[in-house]
């Protein structure tokens, strides 16, 4: 990935004396590649991210200040600073809460949400939505398909009844919800959690 170049003239006249080099010589903590280039201006060193390396927004390096160092082949150098900031792309998949616990009196026709599920995302924009995966009912001891759907998940995450079924303790006294976070904005790799 090209990060950005430098350029530099060399004013002496023969195309031997006014090659220049460019390495990064502070700075660069093993995570830039610097190659050089004739043009027909001079010379541009092109900075690049070393391809075995993957820089990370989300860890503590989020700058570098890459000393970049230009010299002809009568070692005459000149040194400039370069500031390379790290941005942040959305490709961290959000987390999700684990174990909620929810209750509800049997006979409910709450309109209102029951309660909401919050994922967080460590990526700077993220959109969260979330999705029902699977409704499972605990039914006279036993553990298995619900008879109905008595909860539904909305995208913002509240939890709510399903209005046209009756919830009822004697039929089933638990129903575990399994819910999705996705985030709709991600870039790169995995955009869900369940």
């Amino acid at each position: 990935i090209l990060v950005g170049s430098v350029r530099a003239h060399d004013g002496d006249q023969s195309d031997f004396n006014n090659r220049i080099f460019f390495s990064i010589t502070d700075g660069g903590f093993g995570s830039f590649i610097l190659f050089s280039e004739a043009t027909s201006e001079g010379y541009r060193g092109n900075i690049t991210v070393d391809p075995a390396v993957a820089l990370d927004y989300e860890s503590d390096r989020k700058t570098y200040d890459l000393t970049i160092e230009a010299s002809d082949l009568g070692q005459k150098k000149a040194k400039t600073t370069v500031k390379v900031i790290v941005v942040d792309v959305n490709d961290t998949p959000p987390q999700f809460p684990s174990n909620m616990i929810l209750n509800v009196k049997e006979n409910s026709t709450l309109t209102m949400p029951l309660g909401k599920i919050e994922g967080k995302d460590v990526d700077t924009t993220h959109l969260l939505k979330y999705e029902l995966d699977s409704t499972e009912c605990q039914c006279n001891g036993i553990r298995g398909p619900c008879p109905e759907e008595w909860f539904l998940v909305e995208p913002n995450g509240d939890v709510i009844t399903n209005t046209p079924h009756d919830i009822d303790y004697e039929k089933c006294d638990k129903v575990f919800l399994n819910a999705k976070v996705v985030d709709a904005l991600t870039e790169k790799r995995s955009n869900s959690t369940e």
